[in-house]
């Protein structure tokens, strides 16, 4: 009998080791710690990381704190982070949305690897570096752009994201990797204004809807596999620069009938090819001595609401022309610089500008080496930059004016990716007074200026998130009948019940009691202590919605105060009062300035005729209730003040 019931208890042992961590911690928060200043909380779906400095860098998805957790639905990594570890958040296919925060300067390799339900992702403008498939599957992305100031793109980052459809490698980068965007399958444009020094294996094989591609001016060779399975493409534009091109570089790509070259026939047969790659191009039509202009390398963003035209370097170029035109027809010369930026300043809001570029060479009479294609762009407001605070507990939103805008729309979410219009304001903040409590919201921000009764918004700000709480209640205290009174407003109107804390040192706090109305009487107190108080407003159906502690007030237990009255008795003062509870004497205090009051007499009984006085002066006096208790007098505070002149 003893053997079967072990055998039944090790077999029970066995199960509950079966049972996923998320299932045996349902409804508490999960947390702990993934780096070295860093800690990582799960609540209500929610995997958040805080903190400050580096994570840890995982040797698998299996060493994560969170392997194998299908409860998480958004991954949220707080300011203070600087990177996110390798596999940190690898295979984590229920994530609807990831937010990464400004500061983030490295992506690990496998970091988002297989983040399959993520639509929208916002890379920060401080990333440097995206590790070795960083993105590897992440099928459900549909759009991205990488910050100007990625330097590196590891091998296969961004593999296998099934629904991308547009990528631009930016000016800033300099190593990209094999594969990187190895069988993006609805990838349809490529811009590559990154001056890498080749295009290496399988970076955009199976890209199977991609149309064209412009090899940039830098590329010395094109790796083996690199377009492979490009079944769209039609046409590529390839530099001089180019001395080899690999094995099977642009083989199964059934629609490609064009080969834009920048150099002579000649130097076309000096590349180096293999036979498989000769043949894959025979009975292509070559063009050769293209003016190579670099036509996908022009850009066009704004900068403060302002457009900001990029482009590369040209050989040869000293300086380049602005051309601008406001109907995409007219161009008229309009600036000259030496760099390869320009922010046009000079613009109004609501006018959309169309803008060319052309190299100069002016050591041989200003020739024109090179011009870029004709880009538009609309000059709306620049998109402001939200700050979020919590006030009475709801959320309050903050920026700074932005020129020539005139009103702000605020855009609320509940999920961080479903974005809808709310509310308008002319005003530089906003408080969302109907947010419920206990609710995660979302923010986006945009500028609006009215141009001919038109609106001209701009894009939408940075996100900002809070989550939602009572109000702090304000707290109010005094001494009364040897007791405590507490009084309190606030709590947002929704409170069902508010916890009392109390202390005698002001800094050692314990829960003392609750109440359910706004006051509460505190009898357990002794004369002459003084005690502390904070309360906090609770929300018994959500604990996350309980507001923070309120303000901490203090009150000393004395006799309670009383109200004096004076009149002339025989030409002297005479004051008198009613005993107020505890009081066994009173001291009076006088003042012939109503300011500088000095104790004058002491009397047990309620009223107090000062003879010692002078006609004509007028007199000011205060009294004090007192009781002597545990070997001191206790004094109340100061009564009211009265005058009279004397006699």
């Amino acid at each position: 009998m003893k053997k079967r019931i072990l055998s039944i208890a090790l077999v029970l042992c066995m199960l509950v080791s079966l049972v996923p961590a998320a299932a045996l911690a349902d409804g508490e928060a999960l947390s702990g710690s993934c780096g070295k200043n860093l800690t990582w909380k799960l609540t209500d779906g929610t995997l958040t990381v805080s903190g400050t400095g580096e994570m840890t860098n995982y040797s698998s998805q299996f060493d994560t704190p969170w392997a194998r957790n299908e409860t998480i639905t958004a991954i949220v990594v707080e300011d203070g982070v600087t990177s996110i570890g390798s596999n940190a958040f690898c295979s984590v296919y229920t994530a609807k949305s990831i937010s990464i925060p400004e500061g983030i300067t490295k992506i690990g390799n496998d970091a988002f690897s297989g983040c399959s339900g993520v639509k929208e992702l916002v890379l920060p403008s401080t990333l440097t570096e995206i590790g070795e498939q960083a993105f590897y599957g992440c099928s459900g992305l549909e759009s991205l752009t990488i910050p100007e100031k990625v330097k590196a793109i590891g091998s296969y980052a961004f593999s296998g994201c099934t629904k991308l459809k547009t990528v631009t490698v930016p000016e800033s980068v300099t190593k990209l990797d094999a594969g990187a965007f190895y069988s993006c399958d609805a990838l349809e444009s490529a811009v590559l204004n990154c001056p890498v020094s080749s295009i290496e294996g399988s970076l955009f094989s199976w890209c199977r809807s991609l149309k064209s591609i412009v090899i940039p001016s830098t590329v010395k060779s094109i790796g083996w596999n690199a377009f492979e399975h490009c079944h769209s493409l039609k046409s590529v534009k390839i530099p001089v620069s180019v001395k080899s091109i690999g094995d099977m570089a642009f083989e199964y790509c059934y629609a490609l009938t064009d080969i834009y070259y920048g150099g002579t026939e000649k130097q076309w047969n000096c590349i180096d090819l293999t036979s498989t790659t000769r043949e894959t191009l025979h009975g292509k039509t070559f063009h050769y001595n293209c003016a190579y202009e670099d036509v996908r390398t022009f850009t066009i963003t704004t900068a403060a609401g302002k457009p900001k035209l990029g482009w590369r370097a040209v050989d040869g170029a000293d300086k380049y022309w602005i051309y601008r035109s406001t109907d995409g027809k007219n161009f008229k010369y309009y600036d000259s610089t030496t760099k390869t930026s320009y922010t046009n300043k000079a613009t109004t809001i609501g006018t959309t500008y169309y803008y060319m570029v052309k190299a100069i060479d002016k050591d041989n009479n200003d020739k024109v080496l090179n011009t870029t294609a004709v880009k538009s762009i609309q000059c709306r407001p620049a998109a402001p930059g939200i700050s979020i605070y919590r006030t009475n507990g709801k959320p309050q939103l903050k920026w700074e004016a932005v020129n020539g805008a005139s009103k702000y729309w605020i855009y609320r979410s509940t999920d961080g990716e479903s974005y809808n219009y709310y509310d308008s304001t002319t005003k530089l903040s906003y408080t969302n007074t109907g947010a419920e409590n206990g609710t995660k919201y979302y923010y986006k921000v945009k500028a609006v200026a009215v141009v001919s009764g038109k609106n001209v918004a701009s894009a939408y700000s940075n996100s900002k998130n809070l989550l939602t709480s009572l109000g702090a209640p304000y707290l109010n205290a005094w001494s009364q009948y040897g007791r405590i009174r507490l009084v309190w407003q606030g709590g947002g109107g929704d409170a069902d019940k508010y916890w009392i804390y109390r202390s005698t040192d002001g800094k050692n706090f314990k829960y003392y009691n609750y109440s359910e109305s706004d006051r509460y009487e505190d009898s357990g107190v002794r004369l002459g202590v003084t005690y502390y108080y904070k309360i906090k407003a609770i929300c018994a159906s959500n604990s996350n919605a309980n507001s923070v502690f309120s303000k901490t007030v203090s009150v000393k237990v004395t006799p309670d105060l009383t109200d004096i009255s004076v009149k002339l008795v025989n030409g002297k003062p005479h004051l008198s009062w009613k005993a107020p509870i505890l009081a066994e004497k009173y001291w009076i205090y006088r003042s012939t300035d109503g300011k500088n009051f000095k104790y004058y007499d002491c009397t047990t009984k309620t009223s107090y005729t000062n003879k010692a006085t002078t006609a004509g002066v007028t007199y000011y006096y205060k009294i004090k209730s007192v009781i002597y208790y545990e070997r001191q007098n206790i004094a109340s505070d100061f009564s009211n003040t009265v005058s009279i002149k004397s006699k």
